[in-house]
């Protein structure tokens, strides 16, 4: 209890006290001297006895409440060391879990590794030698169909001058599949520059021909600008005697005017100057 209430407990007390002092003396006053003697030590001692009563029981209240309060710190220490103390099991329960678990694996995995590591060395050469027979396999997938198309294109070749376009064309006339054909072609070995030289001597061996002119039916022989020009530039022709030539095979199915003749040629894609020389070397 606190000091404020201990003295007004007290004050409560000695005005109790005064108040039956004050009571005994009135009737101390009234009454005989043994009686009010007695009376007073018994009033006396009953209110000691309260008193003692009373202060037993402050006491007990304060004990009481002091002892309350160590209770509950020692119950919140005594969880807290009972926390740690689960907690500290626990932590070397999956410790040791984490241990074992550690390190049983350990020798199977390691005997795994061994082993892996031992068995490929001997699988190895075999694959080497599994692997050696491709160019037997390539050869093998040919069918009967490309290989008759490689024979053809070989024979067109040794008779006559193609371009890659023209002799898968002329393949497929003989009714070759597109892709048979193609085959033949790819596998026939030919030089397609090679080809169009050739091919252009083989047209100015028949008949006259301008640079231009015999570039273009080169073209429409399917060969490429890069092969038609090479293989006119390469065939050895004097392009002003080709005027000539030209000029004559004209003269020969009609009659032409100098200046006529001179277009004509032309037209063929002669230079001015080839035309010139060509109407002039046959007397017009």
């Amino acid at each position: 209890m606190d000091n404020s209430q201990k003295k007004v407990n007290e004050t409560a007390v000695t005005i109790f006290i005064i108040i039956i002092l004050f009571i005994v003396g009135m009737i101390m006053a009234y009454s005989p001297k043994k009686n009010t003697v007695n009376y007073v030590q018994q009033v006396s001692g009953k209110i000691n006895n309260e008193i003692v009563a009373e202060n037993k029981i402050e006491q007990t209240n304060i004990i009481g409440s002091e002892n309350d309060m160590p209770k509950e710190e020692n119950t919140s220490t005594a969880t807290s060391n009972k926390e740690n103390t689960t907690d500290k099991n626990t932590s070397t329960a999956t410790q040791k879990e984490e241990s074992t678990t550690s390190k049983e694996p350990s020798t199977p995995s390691q005997k795994e590794e061994n082993t892996t590591s031992k068995e490929p060395s001997t699988s190895t050469q075999p694959k080497e030698d599994i692997t050696k027979p491709s160019n037997n396999t390539s050869s093998s997938n040919v069918t009967v169909g490309q290989k008759n198309a490689v024979s053809k294109a070989k024979s067109y070749l040794s008779m006559s001058a193609f371009s890659y376009e023209g002799l898968i064309e002329q393949l497929e006339f003989e009714k070759f599949s597109h892709a048979d054909a193609v085959y033949g072609v790819d596998n026939c070995g030919a030089d397609w520059k090679a080809q169009a030289l050739k091919k252009a001597k083989s047209y100015l061996s028949m008949s006259a021909f301008s640079y231009e002119g015999l570039i273009e039916q080169l073209e429409f022989e399917k060969f490429t600008n890069e092969q038609a020009v090479y293989g006119a530039k390469n065939c050895g022709a004097d392009w002003k005697e080709q005027a000539a030539k030209k000029a004559k095979s004209y003269l020969s199915m009609t009659a032409f005017s100098r200046d006529g003749l001179i277009d004509q040629l032309e037209f063929e894609g002669f230079t001015h100057e080839q035309a010139v020389y060509g109407v002039e070397v046959n007397g017009l």
